[in-house]
C-alpha cells in the first residue's frame, strides 16, 4: 500500500509540474504573441506610419506571425516607422510610447556616430484600442552616447536625381581630391541608371539606391553678421518652413530633419547659415550630364550657442522645381 502511495505523489507532482510549464508557456506565448512594442521588420515596406484595423490588410504588408488575426478583435494596430542610418545610428532601443489625443509620441534610444551611409528602416507594431483608427506619430530620438566628429568635415551631402523619364546619368564632383567618404564608392564619378522616382541603380556595383552621399573636409567655419538664431523648441518648425522655401520635396525635408535634429537639440540656441550655391560650387562643383533643367544644392551651417546673439536675417531664395532635377543637402558644424 504504501509502494501505491509513493507512487501516486509522484504522479500527482509530475502533473501538476506538467500543468505549470503549459500555463507558463502559455504566458510565455501570449507575451511574445502581443508584446507591447513588436520589431516586424527590418525592411523597407511602407512609405509612412499606418494603422491597421484588420488582419488581412496587416498580413498583405508585413509577414509577422506572432500577430494573429483574433488579434484584431478587441484591437487595432499601429505600425511605427523609424528611418535611420546605419553607420551613424546604433543600438536602437524603443522604451515608450504615450498616446495624448490623436497623436502618439514613440520614445526610443540609439547610440550616434559619426558617418552616413544610406537609409534602412525597422517598422514597431503597437496595439492599440478598436476605436483608433488614425494617429499622427511623432518621434522622440535621445542619443545614449555622441561620438565627437571631426568639425573639418563637411557631413552628409546626399545627392538625389529625379529624371522625367528612365535615364543614364553622369555624376562627377569637381574636387575629388575633398572626398573623405563617398557611398557608393566614388571612382571618378557615379554612373547611374536614374528613375523619376528618384531610384537609382548604380552600373558599377549592380545595386540600387535612394541617393548618393558623399562626405567632404568643410571649408566654411565662421559665424558670420547674416543667417538666423533658433531656440530649440523652434527647430522644427524653423527647418520646415525654411527647407520648403529651398525646393526640398516634403521626404527630402523629413530625412534631413532626421538627420540633424538631435544634434541641433544639443543646444538652447543654434545659429544658422544656408551657404548660397555659389559657395558650394566653389567648393565642390557638382557636374551632371544629361544637364539637368535645375540643381537644387544646400548645405546648412551651425553653431550651438548658450545665448542668443544678433545677427541680420538671412534672405532665402525661394526656389520652384520643374522637369528633371537634382537636389542635394549637406551640412556641418562650426567649431
Amino acid at each position: 500500500m504504501k509502494k501505491y502511495k509513493k507512487e501516486i505523489i509522484i504522479a500527482v507532482v509530475v502533473l501538476v509540474g506538467i500543468i505549470l510549464l503549459f500555463f507558463a508557456y502559455k504566458v510565455l506565448r501570449t507575451r511574445v504573441r502581443s508584446p507591447k512594442i513588436a520589431l516586424i521588420s527590418e525592411e523597407e515596406k511602407l512609405s509612412d506610419n499606418k494603422v491597421y484595423t484588420n488582419y488581412n490588410d496587416f498580413s498583405q504588408d508585413f509577414d509577422f506571425r506572432n500577430i494573429k488575426e483574433r488579434d484584431f478583435i478587441n484591437n487595432n494596430y499601429v505600425v511605427v516607422k523609424v528611418e535611420y542610418d546605419s553607420c551613424a545610428d546604433h543600438n536602437i532601443v524603443p522604451t515608450d510610447y504615450k498616446i495624448e489625443g490623436n497623436k502618439l509620441i514613440f520614445t526610443f534610444y540609439y547610440d550616434q556616430k559619426c558617418g552616413v551611409c544610406a537609409a534602412k528602416y525597422l517598422y514597431y507594431a503597437i496595439k492599440i484600442d478598436k476605436s483608433i483608427e488614425h494617429l499622427d506619430i511623432e518621434l522622440d530620438p535621445h542619443a545614449r552616447s555622441q561620438e565627437i566628429c571631426d568639425p573639418y568635415i563637411d557631413y552628409k551631402p546626399v545627392i538625389y536625381i529625379y529624371p522625367e523619364e528612365d535615364t543614364l546619368v553622369n555624376v562627377e564632383l569637381g574636387s575629388p581630391n575633398n572626398i573623405t567618404v563617398s557611398y557608393p564608392i566614388y571612382n571618378d564619378g557615379w554612373k547611374v541608371l536614374a528613375k523619376p522616382n528618384g531610384s537609382l541603380y548604380d552600373l558599377d556595383t549592380n545595386k540600387e539606391y535612394y541617393a548618393l552621399y558623399w562626405e567632404g573636409k568643410n571649408f566654411i567655419n565662421e559665424v558670420t553678421d547674416e543667417g538666423f538664431v533658433v531656440s530649440k523648441v523652434d527647430t522644427v518648425k524653423f527647418l520646415e518652413e525654411k527647407l520648403s522655401i529651398l525646393g526640398l520635396s516634403e521626404r527630402e525635408s523629413n530625412e534631413f530633419i532626421i538627420y540633424w535634429l538631435d544634434k541641433l537639440n544639443n543646444s538652447d540656441y543654434n545659429y544658422i547659415r544656408f551657404l548660397n550655391k555659389e559657395e558650394i560650387d566653389n567648393y565642390m562643383p557638382l557636374l551632371v550630364e544629361p544637364k539637368p533643367d535645375n540643381i537644387i544644392r544646400i548645405n546648412m551651417v551651425y553653431k550651438p550657442l548658450n545665448e542668443r546673439i544678433k545677427v541680420k536675417e538671412q534672405k532665402l531664395e525661394s526656389l520652384t522645381r520643374q522637369g528633371y532635377t537634382v537636389v542635394e543637402w549637406g551640412g556641418s558644424k562650426i567649431s
